[in-house]
């Protein structure tokens, strides 16, 4: 009997690990295959010379349509693809959207901020310590490189901080945590999500800053049961960079 119950508990872990790791290898396609795609789209359409003309003369609307395309494929696979698999169907519910934020969601958020300040500064702090020749000053490539114009500013603002952080937080913290945590415990699914969000921005200093970000936002989406928090949080992060990386040399060029 005891044989049995121990098999039986071997094949139940293996199955939940097995689930979990299906639906982070999806996500991962999903994201990446989105984004090979849109590039290859766009690059089929210039080399035919029928690109639009509002795109290949301003690139800051040309990467606001791309990143676009992008969420909206990659969201597309994510949730209408299981439908055609063997993977469940998920909800909107499901992941953390039900309703407009409440005002705990929009008080919590400075508080959640700074904690993520914290956290990334001390992990940034140890990783310079313990792995020589660390560039924690290397700059994250962005497809804006350089912003002109209030229309430029405007368009860029809505990418930046309206688009991407809403887009990523349905795939990483609303898709991809609620599903795996149908299989596993928080803090399990808290560094997957994490470590997968922090390797697909690329940059190892920006990973770091990613990885640490995510973990906040996993705890309060846990907490809460929502994606409100995350989702501002990511808006804020997004907002003081975009800030410190446009709007602050423009003001002070003049």
């Amino acid at each position: 009997m005891k044989g049995n119950q121990a098999q039986n508990r071997r094949k139940n872990i293996a199955h939940r690990i097995g689930r979990s790791a299906l639906y982070v290898i999806w996500a991962v396609v999903a994201y990446l295959a989105s984004s090979l795609v849109v590039v290859w789209l766009e690059q089929a359409l210039d080399s035919a010379g029928v690109l639009p003309v509002f795109l290949s003369g301003n690139q800051t609307v040309a990467s606001t349509v791309l990143a676009a395309l992008i969420y909206s494929m990659a969201l597309a696979l994510l949730i209408g693809g299981p439908k055609l698999s063997r993977l469940d169907a998920t909800t909107w519910r499901e992941m953390g959207i039900s309703g407009l934020p409440q005002w705990r969601d929009i008080l919590l958020t400075p508080p959640a901020i700074i904690i993520y300040f914290i956290l990334t500064t001390v992990l940034i702090a140890l990783v310079s310590l313990s792995v020589p020749g660390f560039d924690i000053s290397q700059q994250q490539t962005l497809p804006f490189e350089a912003l002109s114009g209030r229309t430029d500013m405007l368009i860029g603002f809505i990418a930046l901080v309206i688009i991407a952080p809403i887009a990523e937080e349905l795939i990483f913290r609303g898709y991809l945590f609620a599903k795996l945590r149908r299989y596993l415990s928080f803090w399990p699914v808290a560094l997957v999500v994490s470590a997968v969000f922090g390797l697909l921005h690329g940059q190892w200093n920006v990973a770091l800053d990613t990885f640490a970000l995510s973990m906040v936002m996993c705890v309060f989406r846990e907490k809460t049961n929502s994606l409100w928090i995350p989702i501002l949080m990511h808006m804020t992060k997004n907002g003081i960079a975009f800030f410190i990386l446009f709007v602050s040399p423009m003001m002070i060029g003049g």
